[in-house]
């Protein structure tokens, strides 16, 4: 057995760290160019910095829900 090599959950857990930084990256960037007020937009780093898969899940969410809703 090589202990240089990496095994699968090292592979596994490199890929959902890279995964939910991009997560959280594209959910700050849809709080930060969204037209709602200061508050929400506060509130909304504040949950997708602070609660860390679920926050950005929660965000882009209630964004397209919110979306959704302005066109009708």
């Amino acid at each position: 057995m090589n202990l240089l090599a990496p095994t699968i959950w090292d592979i596994a857990l490199g890929l959902a760290t890279l995964a939910a930084v991009a997560l959280t990256a594209i959910s700050l960037m849809s709080v930060l160019r969204s037209d709602r007020e200061g508050g929400v937009v506060l509130g909304g780093i504040l949950l997708v910095l602070f609660v860390p898969v679920i926050g950005p899940i929660a965000w882009l969410a209630s964004a397209s829900r919110y979306r959704a809703l302005a066109r009708h």
